[in-house]
């Protein structure tokens, strides 16, 4: 190791010892310069930048106390990874799954209606992962009509996209999906055109497999609505199962942070950032930022807050 490179450590062990002392696990000056191998007045000379080590016993020391305090703390923040992307189970998510597996196991047609934010796309994700034959389209602006959505079905189902024109690639998805226990479900359905759905609802009566339709509440409404109640009669009266979730539960979120080791004050303010606009998603979204707010200690108020602040540039 060079000294340019020794020196770099130096510094970077330097600020390890002062998040150590002033926010970390609260060790004493004694305790730390016990662990560096130095004296507690040279710990707060140290942190402050008037000692430089220089006997290479002293050095070797101190390094190797930031090999293992760097090692600790990529363990800690991997835990806090899994933590947050794994898959946990709310009433929500068993609600949104349950309605998957009747429209798959029926081969039915299911219509999951909810705000951004509450896990519909995590649920049905989760799903997918552990059931085969899911094909999961995502809607967007891009594929609203019906020559998009047949497009993005053939993508997730891997087929060639064959030349002609629209009604040639739908008997060709017709094909495919025939006598097979497949589930299309169409996420964010509500981008989807009326002639989209329409054909939706064809390739279900040609194949009669599962489709679940989930979205928001517009969705819902486009179906039922005065003006489209008649031409979308035909897919309403085949939609066995209907789920319209409200706003975020209480309970999804405390179910969510049961893996975090958070007071009633921090919990309450969690459930409150979790009704805001966003709902789980950014509720998740502060508490990563305030996990790192913390450093690796236990979540408090005002790191929430202040992750918050930095997220919306607003106050809660």
């Amino acid at each position: 190791m060079t000294e340019a490179q020794t020196q770099e450590l130096l510094i970077e062990t330097r600020k390890a010892v002062k998040i150590e002392y002033d926010e970390g696990a609260g060790l004493s000056a004694a305790e730390l310069g016990h662990q560096l191998g130095i004296s507690r007045t040279n710990v707060f000379k140290f942190i402050n930048g008037s000692f430089q080590p220089k006997r290479a016993s002293v050095v070797e020391s101190m390094l190797n106390w930031y090999k293992n305090w760097e090692a600790a703390q990529e363990k800690q923040q991997t835990k806090q990874e899994e933590t947050q992307d794994q898959f946990i189970q709310t009433q929500t998510s068993s609600t949104v799954y349950a309605s998957l597996t009747y429209a798959h196991k029926f081969k039915d047609i299911a219509l999951i209606v909810g705000g951004a934010g509450i896990g519909k796309t995590t649920t049905i994700r989760e799903y997918q992962k552990h059931n085969r034959s899911v094909h999961l389209v995502e809607c967007t602006p891009n594929n609203t009509t019906k020559g998009g959505v047949l497009r993005a079905i053939t993508m997730q189902l891997g087929m060639h996209i064959p030349r002609g024109n629209v009604d040639l690639l739908e008997s060709h998805i017709v094909k495919s999906l025939k006598n097979t226990d497949s589930l299309i479900v169409l996420d964010e359905a509500q981008f989807l055109s009326m002639s989209a759905i329409e054909t939706v609802r064809r390739i279900h009566d040609e194949t009669d497999i599962g489709v679940a339709l989930v979205g928001n509440e517009k969705v819902r409404n486009q179906m039922i609505g005065t003006r489209r109640a008649q031409e979308f009669a035909q897919l309403y009266s085949r939609i066995g199962k209907q789920v319209k979730l409200n706003k975020t539960k209480k309970a999804d979120v405390l179910a969510i942070l049961q893996s975090y080791d958070l007071g009633e004050p921090e919990q309450e303010l969690l459930v409150k950032i979790a009704k805001q606009p966003g709902a789980l998603r950014q509720m998740k979204k502060v508490l990563r930022m305030a996990t790192i707010y913390a450093k690796n200690q236990t979540v408090e108020v005002g790191h929430i807050q202040s992750a918050w602040q930095n997220l919306t540039e607003t106050s809660i």
